[in-house]
């Protein structure tokens, strides 16, 4: 016959309750958060388990790791179907709520969570201590902007004459602080302790990024993850520590939607819509993942089969869009060349991508350009290599007369109103008149919009 037993957890002691195949309890009692106390416990009723069940929760890696090293058949619960079952209760107690898991082990009706290796929690141990010094960091140069404030004193850039010369970077903070305070002999003993701290806090993370070089250097996944554009050391090792094992994802493109990059799906009668991207899993990861893909779009020159078919996005839709749907495809490619052990093949570029564009808007030789640069080198239009078109009123050259003919409004990347011979007309108060927003069909979504009297 088959029992199955549950867990309770929390700091000092554990609710445990045993049930059989039928759902009746046959053994209920708590022992100390131990694994050596809970497998004991576990001994003592004499039943051969067939399920030892428990939450997630910051214990359950411990427990996990050292009941399944004694031979405890135990398995993780996704908190959320828990939390479904267990919030139907009228009474919350321990003694219920191990009750309740007990019969989710029995029925089967929840999710297996998947508990990393000691060797991957390490990794992100030192990746989560890193974001929380450049937190502290951040909070400690707010407090000091926000107390220069009081005083009119700005922090955020130097400027001459009343225009920005270059903004503050990290290095200089402190400098431009202290240049600040000048001869304020009170006020600066007060900021003086804030830059100690702050002093401090970056040095422990370079000490800490050192570390993380380091690690990435010695792995050889982390290596060929590296090989793809826009992948650097923090993204791979992210990556590494939360996929830990490649094998338990039977497809590549099963790693996006475990990381939240899938949309949102309601479907109720006659409601049936897609929505934004759940954001499931790990957050950390997904903002890498996004940052990558907007870097392999954008600041990367190298080219590629997947930047191509983001580029085809981007025109089509949006850069927004484009980055998600690459960071998507990012985590499978990803996993399959943890997999295969190969590394990132890139491509040739297309007739007119790879040449450095000309971006009228600051007047030189870029190698991206403007974004509507970026989009024609996708596709495959390119700019030519004669002379450059005089800009109009300091836009793009790329706009065209009919854009230069009027006053812009709004912003880019309006998302109504972009097909071709549509008007809005709207009425103002005032010597404006009545006037009509026309939008010009651009290359892309997010085009110009102009104001013209009719």
């Amino acid at each position: 016959m088959a029992y199955y037993a549950a867990l309770d957890v929390s700091t000092e002691s554990t609710s445990i309750c045993i049930v059989d195949r039928e759902g009746a309890i046959l053994h209920e009692g708590k022992a100390a958060t131990e694994p050596r106390a809970i497998h004991e416990f576990l001994q003592s009723t004499g039943l051969p388990l067939t399920r030892v069940g428990l939450e997630a929760g910051n214990l359950s890696i411990w427990l996990y790791h050292d009941l399944l090293a004694a031979g405890v058949p135990v398995v993780c619960l996704e908190t959320r179907h828990a939390n479904a079952v267990l919030k139907t209760q009228k009474i919350k107690t321990d003694r219920n709520d191990a009750r309740g898991l007990a019969q989710i082990v029995r029925t089967g009706w929840y999710k297996a969570v998947h508990v990393k290796s000691h060797a991957s929690q390490k990794l992100r141990v030192l990746l989560n201590n890193r974001r929380c010094l450049l937190d502290k960091r951040m909070d400690v140069e707010n407090q000091i902007r926000g107390t220069l404030k009081v005083f009119g004193m700005k922090v955020r850039a130097i400027k001459v004459f009343g225009m920005k010369v270059r903004a503050i970077k990290t290095r200089h903070f402190e400098d431009r602080v202290r240049e600040l305070l000048g001869s304020d002999a009170e006020l600066e003993a007060y900021i003086v302790p804030l830059l100690d701290a702050r002093r401090y806090l970056q040095e422990q993370v370079a000490r800490l990024e050192k570390m993380l070089i380091a690690s990435a250097k010695q792995d050889a996944v982390c290596r060929r993850l590296m090989t793809i554009p826009g992948v650097g050391v923090l993204t791979a090792l992210l990556y590494k520590s939360s996929i830990d094992q490649p094998e338990r994802f039977r497809k590549s493109k099963d790693v996006g939607a475990a990381l939240g990059l899938t949309p949102r799906k309601y479907a109720s009668g006659e409601v049936n819509y897609d929505g934004h991207i759940n954001k499931a899993g790990d957050k950390m990861l997904r903002h890498h993942r996004y940052e990558a893909a907007l870097s392999h779009m954008v600041r990367s020159r190298k080219w590629s089969a997947l930047k191509s078919w983001g580029m085809r996005i981007a025109k089509r839709s949006s850069m927004k869009n484009a980055c998600v749907a690459v960071a998507r495809k990012l985590a499978a490619i990803m996993h399959r060349i943890w997999l295969d052990g190969t590394e990132f093949k890139l491509t040739a570029a297309p007739a007119g991508g790879a040449r450095r564009s000309r971006c009228a808007r600051d007047g030189q030789r870029s190698a991206v350009g403007c974004r509507r640069c970026i989009l024609e080198g996708a596709r495959g239009a390119g700019h030519s290599s004669g002379p450059r078109p005089a800009p109009v009123r300091g836009r793009s050259a790329h706009d065209g007369p009919r854009r230069a003919a009027g006053r812009r409004v709004g912003r880019r990347g309006g998302g109504h109103g972009h097909r071709r011979g549509r008007r809005i007309v709207r009425r103002r108060r005032g010597s404006l008149g009545r006037r009509a927003l026309r939008f010009d069909p651009p290359y892309c979504r997010g085009g110009a919009a102009r104001i013209s009297r009719i």
